[in-house]
Protein backbone atom coordinates (compact mmCIF):
# COMPACT_ATOMS: atom_id res chain seq x y z
CA UNK A 1 0.00 0.00 0.00
CA UNK A 2 1.19 3.51 -0.81
CA UNK A 3 0.00 6.61 1.05
CA UNK A 4 1.20 10.04 2.11
CA UNK A 5 2.01 10.80 5.73
CA UNK A 6 2.30 14.31 7.16
CA UNK A 7 3.60 15.20 10.60
CA UNK A 8 0.97 17.43 12.25
CA UNK A 9 2.01 19.64 15.18
CA UNK A 10 -0.59 21.28 17.41
CA UNK A 11 -0.79 22.78 20.90
CA UNK A 12 -1.69 19.34 22.32
CA UNK A 13 1.22 17.53 20.66
CA UNK A 14 2.25 16.03 17.35
CA UNK A 15 0.96 13.07 15.35
CA UNK A 16 1.29 11.44 11.94
CA UNK A 17 -1.68 12.17 9.68
CA UNK A 18 -1.87 9.40 7.03
CA UNK A 19 -3.90 9.74 3.83
CA UNK A 20 -6.10 7.03 2.39
CA UNK A 21 -3.90 4.38 0.78
CA UNK A 22 -3.87 2.72 -2.61
CA UNK A 23 -2.70 -0.84 -3.19
CA UNK A 24 -0.06 -1.66 -5.79
CA UNK A 25 0.53 -5.06 -7.35
CA UNK A 26 3.98 -6.62 -7.74
CA UNK A 27 4.59 -5.58 -11.36
CA UNK A 28 4.31 -1.96 -10.19
CA UNK A 29 1.18 -0.79 -11.96
CA UNK A 30 -1.92 0.72 -10.45
CA UNK A 31 -4.02 -0.28 -13.45
CA UNK A 32 -6.51 -3.15 -13.44
CA UNK A 33 -5.19 -6.42 -14.85
CA UNK A 34 -5.40 -7.12 -18.57
CA UNK A 35 -7.58 -10.05 -19.63
CA UNK A 36 -6.15 -12.04 -22.54
CA UNK A 37 -7.84 -14.76 -24.57
CA UNK A 38 -6.54 -17.49 -26.81
CA UNK A 39 -8.25 -20.23 -28.80
CA UNK A 40 -7.03 -23.77 -29.32
CA UNK A 41 -9.35 -26.04 -31.27
CA UNK A 42 -12.71 -26.15 -29.51
CA UNK A 43 -11.60 -24.34 -26.32
CA UNK A 44 -10.71 -20.80 -25.33
CA UNK A 45 -8.38 -19.91 -22.49
CA UNK A 46 -8.76 -16.62 -20.63
CA UNK A 47 -5.80 -15.42 -18.55
CA UNK A 48 -4.99 -12.51 -16.24
CA UNK A 49 -2.26 -11.80 -13.67
CA UNK A 50 -2.79 -12.84 -10.07
CA UNK A 51 -2.54 -9.78 -7.81
CA UNK A 52 -0.22 -9.46 -4.83
CA UNK A 53 -2.87 -8.04 -2.52
CA UNK A 54 -5.70 -10.07 -1.05
CA UNK A 55 -8.19 -8.34 -3.35
CA UNK A 56 -8.41 -10.43 -6.47
CA UNK A 57 -10.50 -10.29 -9.61
CA UNK A 58 -13.22 -12.70 -10.71
CA UNK A 59 -14.26 -13.51 -14.26
CA UNK A 60 -17.78 -12.75 -15.49
CA UNK A 61 -19.48 -13.46 -18.82
CA UNK A 62 -22.47 -12.23 -20.78
CA UNK A 63 -23.94 -13.18 -24.15
CA UNK A 64 -24.99 -9.61 -24.94
CA UNK A 65 -24.14 -6.07 -23.98
CA UNK A 66 -27.80 -5.02 -24.20
CA UNK A 67 -28.87 -5.31 -21.44
CA UNK A 68 -25.62 -5.97 -19.57
CA UNK A 69 -26.56 -8.82 -17.22
CA UNK A 70 -23.24 -10.36 -16.19
CA UNK A 71 -22.89 -13.68 -14.40
CA UNK A 72 -19.89 -15.32 -12.80
CA UNK A 73 -17.95 -17.93 -14.77
CA UNK A 74 -18.10 -21.13 -12.73
CA UNK A 75 -15.31 -23.05 -14.47
CA UNK A 76 -12.33 -23.75 -12.22
CA UNK A 77 -9.61 -21.08 -12.15
CA UNK A 78 -6.08 -22.47 -12.31
CA UNK A 79 -3.12 -20.44 -11.05
CA UNK A 80 0.46 -20.98 -12.15
CA UNK A 81 3.42 -18.57 -12.21
CA UNK A 82 1.18 -15.74 -10.88
CA UNK A 83 -1.24 -16.11 -13.82
CA UNK A 84 -4.89 -17.12 -13.43
CA UNK A 85 -6.39 -19.12 -16.30
CA UNK A 86 -9.87 -20.42 -17.11
CA UNK A 87 -10.51 -22.79 -20.01
CA UNK A 88 -13.96 -22.88 -21.62
CA UNK A 89 -15.54 -24.83 -24.44
CA UNK A 90 -16.29 -22.75 -27.53
CA UNK A 91 -20.03 -22.10 -27.63
CA UNK A 92 -22.06 -21.43 -30.77
CA UNK A 93 -22.96 -17.87 -29.77
CA UNK A 94 -20.86 -14.82 -28.93
CA UNK A 95 -19.78 -14.19 -25.34
CA UNK A 96 -18.31 -11.15 -23.66
CA UNK A 97 -15.98 -11.40 -20.67
CA UNK A 98 -14.82 -8.99 -18.00
CA UNK A 99 -12.85 -8.98 -14.74
CA UNK A 100 -14.55 -7.60 -11.64
CA UNK A 101 -12.93 -6.77 -8.32
CA UNK A 102 -14.74 -7.82 -5.15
Amino acid sequence: MVRAVKLEVSASGSYSNASQGIFQDLPGTFAPPTLSIGRTGSTVTLAWPATFVSLDYRLEANSSLSPPTWSGVTNATQTSNNIHTVTLAVAGSQRFFRLVSP
